[in-house]
């Protein structure tokens, strides 16, 4: 979308709407929203459609403002480019507007990159992103100083900022909400309410959070590595009980990305704008999580193992198939293998072994490629 011709745009959100389904006004629910949205466009004036209207993307003013009340970030986890954040911010930023009250809210939804499985579980890589959170969070410090900071963090958002917390005690957020959350259960965040860098909390765990329950979990059964990786998307935090501004709901129905689908928009926003929790327990969701996630998060090497079976079949296909298409490419070749090396060997001997190394050295790549992609 080019912002610099179309900066006299007006840009109105179609809700549960894709590039395909944008034009499909039917007669479901999703179509009549759409069929709204384009009446409103036809028939409203341009200045009410510029009330509603937020450019997608984050505010580019650099100079200093005063009159802005409150900031909210909404940062997205690994294996995720974060498209939903701005929709996100512009929920919280339309309620603050529909309220017409003296709140001005702006919005930071930049994002750090595609972030893989395995980069992730490397605390150097989990680190510059942390960096990368504490550059965003001094610039606005500086763009917006007298106002008030909130988060909305997915996955590895929320070791972020539970990180940038650690490590910076100028990081200071009012209100916050956690979504698949990979930080262990035992995170202490008592320290964090009375220092008064957290106002106040909002963690959903969701029923098959498998991702959680499979892979960071299984570091809060270690001494050594990643300490500071846990399963609290999948088993919540223990204290949350304890503390008096911290809210957690038991459960959102789905998997990692549970809480921060369109369904949910609206509570989140709400939470950011007021500080109004929703129900500990949602009306629509069961009672308790799925068996086979809880299976899962109670031998977490499972996941693990699933995982690399996958990684080491995908490689052994592309392996034999290089294989095959190498052993016939190579057999219409006539010149044979370095006979320095496979001397003693027979035609069809040197063309099996150079066929190997080739589907053993693609097949190794394939497998690194796929586990970095994961």
């Amino acid at each position: 979308m080019d912002l610099v011709s179309g900066g006299d745009f007006v840009y109105l959100d179609v809700p549960d709407s894709s590039h395909i389904t944008i034009i499909q006004m039917d007669n479901s629910s999703a179509g009549h929203e759409r069929t709204r949205v384009l009446q409103r466009a036809l028939t409203q004036s341009a200045d009410d459609l510029m009330a509603g209207s937020i450019l997608p993307q984050d505010d580019p003013r650099q100079s200093p403002d005063y009159k802005k009340s409150d900031v909210v970030f909404v940062v997205h986890g690994i294996r995720d480019e974060g498209y939903w954040t701005q929709k996100i911010a512009r929920k919280v930023i339309l309620l603050s507007r529909s309220r017409n009250s003296e709140k001005d809210f702006a919005a930071e939804t930049a994002s750090y990159g595609y972030f893989p499985m395995l980069p992730f579980l490397f605390s150097w890589k989990r680190r510059e992103k942390v960096e990368w959170l504490m550059d965003q969070y001094a610039e606005m410090v500086a763009r917006y100083p007298r106002a008030k900071f909130h988060y909305v963090g997915h996955s590895n958002g929320t070791y972020c900022l539970a990180k940038a917390l650690e490590l910076y005690s100028s990081c200071r957020f009012e209100r916050v909400v956690f979504a698949g959350s990979v930080l262990r259960r035992s995170f202490n965040w008592s320290r964090f309410f009375a220092s008064a860098q957290i106002v106040s909390i909002l963690n959903y765990v969701a029923t098959a959070d498998w991702v959680v329950a499979g892979f960071p979990k299984i570091f809060e059964h270690t001494r050594v590595l990643n300490r500071d990786l846990g399963g609290a998307g999948h088993d919540g935090f223990a204290d949350w009980k304890k503390l008096a501004n911290f809210c957690e709901v038991r459960f959102i129905r789905g998997s990692h990305d549970a809480a921060i689908r369109e369904s949910n928009w609206d509570a989140i926003a709400e939470y950011i704008y007021s500080g109004s929790s929703p129900p500990t327990r949602l009306p629509v969701a069961p009672d308790r999580q799925n068996f086979w996630v809880r299976l899962i998060g109670a031998f977490p090497p499972i996941a693990w193992l699933a995982a690399l079976t996958l990684a080491v079949s995908i490689g052994i296909v592309i392996g034999y198939v290089t294989y095959i298409v190498a052993r016939l490419a190579l057999s219409s070749v006539s010149a044979g293998l370095p006979e320095s090396f496979l001397s003693h060997l027979s035609d069809m001997d040197k063309l099996s072994v150079a066929a190997l190394t080739l589907a053993v050295v693609v097949g190794v790549v394939g497998v690194w490629r796929g586990l970095m992609s994961l």
